[in-house]
């Protein structure tokens, strides 16, 4: 939740970024995590990238995003390990995570499990993305 000082902010002067989210994104192919990250920024987010695990639950840990969208097929790390950590050790609710997977695949374990609160497949298609990162914030804060 935004602390006093945040929410106080953003009452005073609502065109400041309205919707901005901190996100993490989380993919080993470096070409399709700097299309996502290019998009979230154009639309005002602050967003870091991570291209696996280890480095994924650092920055998970340090930046404390309000939004991860989570490759599944991370090479080395499991994505469901990821999640698992990621929501294991957060420091502060809320936090959204987002599986992405190329192909629709039965997720083993269920991505439930694993921590993740929804699962998107395929390429993201930018406009469903906005609508659901709006949601996002308006539920959060």
């Amino acid at each position: 939740m935004a602390s006093e000082t945040e929410t106080t902010e953003r009452e005073a002067n609502p065109d400041t970024n309205p919707g901005k989210l901190r996100v993490l994104v989380v993919d080993n192919n470096l070409d399709r995590a700097a299309s996502l990250a290019t998009l979230l920024h154009t639309d005002g987010h602050e967003v870091q990238v991570a291209l696996h695990g280890p480095s994924a639950c650092y920055a998970a840990k340090k930046a404390q995003p309000d939004v991860v969208l989570l490759d599944m097929g991370l090479l080395g790390v499991a994505g469901y390990a990821v999640a698992r950590q990621m929501r294991a050790e957060a420091n502060r609710k809320p936090l959204f995570l987002i599986a992405l997977e190329a192909v629709d695949a039965p997720a083993c374990p269920p991505l439930g499990e694993a921590g993740v609160d929804l699962h998107l497949v395929g390429p993201v298609d930018p406009t469903r993305l906005r609508r659901l990162l709006q949601r996002i914030h308006s539920i959060f804060y």
